[in-house]
Formats: structure tokens, sequence, C-alpha cells
């Protein structure tokens, strides 16, 4: 889930033609974001494949590295799938917001949106 929230005084002086100039509306969409962040990132992993490991010195020690791991694996495996769902709940979703943020900041800055309507003469707003 996120949250996005709009600053209502740039969304109602917005000019509409600023839209319409070439690649500017998401830049102008942008600017008008006064705050956005994603609140909720929850993974569900069900299962991870376990670990293979080859090509050491003769397949005696294949055997044994690969038997040592999979023992590891079968009893770390519930851990680790609770500190990955963690992991994505909290720390990626903190990094996830930073760099959109940033992406937000910066096409903000990039945007030339009138926001205010251009002053009409008599005839021109007819």
């Amino acid at each position: 889930s996120a949250n996005l929230f709009i600053d209502k005084f740039q969304l109602n002086n917005l000019h509409l033609g600023a839209f319409l100039e070439g690649n500017n509306a998401v830049a102008c969409l942008a600017s008008l974001v006064s705050h956005f962040e994603i609140s909720g990132f929850n993974v569900a992993i069900a299962n991870i494949h376990e670990p293979v490991l080859s090509n050491f010195i003769s397949k005696g020690i294949d055997h044994l590295f690969t038997k040592a791991s999979e023992a590891l694996f079968l009893v770390y495996e519930p851990t680790v799938l609770k500190c990955v769902n963690h992991m994505f709940e909290t720390t990626v979703r903190n990094i996830l917001n930073q760099e959109l943020q940033k992406m937000l900041t910066d096409l903000a800055d990039s945007a030339e949106c009138e926001l205010t309507p251009p002053a009409c003469s008599d005839k021109s707003c007819d």
C-alpha cells in the first residue's frame, strides 16, 4: 500500500495547458506531490531452493559440503524466511521510499508548469 499527498493549492492553480506541452505532463504531476511513501511492502516467500555446491577438489568433498549445507539449510530455513519477509517490510521499503522521493523531487525540479493561467486580453478569453 502507498500514501500519496497532493498540494491542493498547486493543483488548483495549475494551468491545464501545462499538461499538453510535450513530455511535461509527468513532471507537472510530480510537482503537485507533496509527499509519497510506500506504507506497506509485504512479501510472502513460501520456499527457498536448497543450495547446491559443486566443483570442489573431489566428488567426496562436493558431497560433504553439499550435505552440510543441506543440514544447515533445513535448520535455518524458517528463520531465514521470516528475516527476508521482515527485511522487505523495513529495509527494502525504506530504500524504495528514499529513491522514489528523489525521483519525484528531480522530476518536480525539472517541471516547467504554469501555476496560474495566463492573463487574457478581451478577445483571447472568449
